[in-house]
């Protein structure tokens, strides 16, 4: 970990701020069917993982107020959030939160990708059925899937704990089963949230395993490892990686023609 100083300029001042690891992070996740939120630093946090399918919008701020609470803190020093993919709604509730909280408590804010909270707790050893490889030896690939509806899976190929601690936003997919299943060699494990509807799509017999919930301490595994640089909170812009029909439809924009 670096000593740097972080500088993030609101309108009305700057803010500096220290190296991650002594900040008190709020942590948020709101893009699969589990709410999961932390605060603190990786050393010493509070955290709450619950079902949040259609729910987040009602337990979110409750949540973060018990957290609060809790640690008898009046505000975080900065937030970290998923950015997507994932629940459109969802994703929407925890960068509009995020963002709101961030400007009103003038604080700075970090993103992640959905798919790097899930992937890095498949990247140390875990109870069957959800062992996965060591974190830094005897790798081997897998893929993490979310049921983006319309027969379509929001998904991410790890090849290796870099493809989770340095995800690039073009490694994210939008994939139809059968390009699930094209994505990932014979031996390769697929999690997916939805893993029995995936098993059941792909063309072929195919071993699907659960999507575990999210794990708190990745948030701060993710801050240390992939250090997101924490920003103004109009940096936060929701990933949804699917186009909707509209801009499908016309990529460079709709333009009216008389007569058409």
């Amino acid at each position: 970990m670096s000593d740097s100083i972080h500088r993030a300029s609101f309108a009305d001042q700057t803010v500096s701020v220290p190296n991650v690891a002594d900040l008190c992070w709020l942590c948020i996740d709101t893009c699969s069917a589990y709410l999961c939120v932390a605060l603190g630093s990786g050393a010493d946090f509070d955290s709450r993982v619950q079902p949040g399918k259609n729910r987040s919008s009602i337990d979110l701020v409750p949540v973060i107020k018990e957290l609060l609470r809790k640690r008898g803190v009046k505000k975080p020093d900065a937030i970290l959030v998923t950015v997507g993919p994932g629940s459109f709604t969802g994703t929407r509730i925890g960068v509009s939160t995020a963002r709101n909280l961030a400007m009103l408590w003038k604080i700075p804010v970090a993103s992640i990708y959905s798919l790097q909270l899930y992937a890095e707790p498949l990247l140390s050893p875990g109870p069957e059925p959800l062992k996965a490889p060591a974190r830094d030896s005897e790798f081997s690939p897998f893929m993490v899937s979310l049921d983006g509806k319309q027969n379509r899976f929001y998904s991410l190929a790890v090849g290796g704990p870099e493809s989770v601690y340095h995800t690039r936003q073009q490694q994210l997919q939008d994939l139809r089963p059968e390009e699930v299943l094209a994505a990932v060699a014979p031996g390769d494990r697929i999690y997916c949230d939805e893993w029995a509807l995936l098993k059941e799509r792909l063309p072929e017999p195919r071993e699907v395993l659960p999507l575990p919930q999210p794990e708190p301490h990745s948030f701060f595994r993710l801050l240390e490892r992939a250090q997101p640089g924490p920003g103004h909170y109009e940096s936060l812009i929701p990933v949804y990686v699917r186009s909707d029909p509209a801009t499908a439809k016309y990529p460079e924009g709709f333009h009216h023609k008389p007569g058409n």
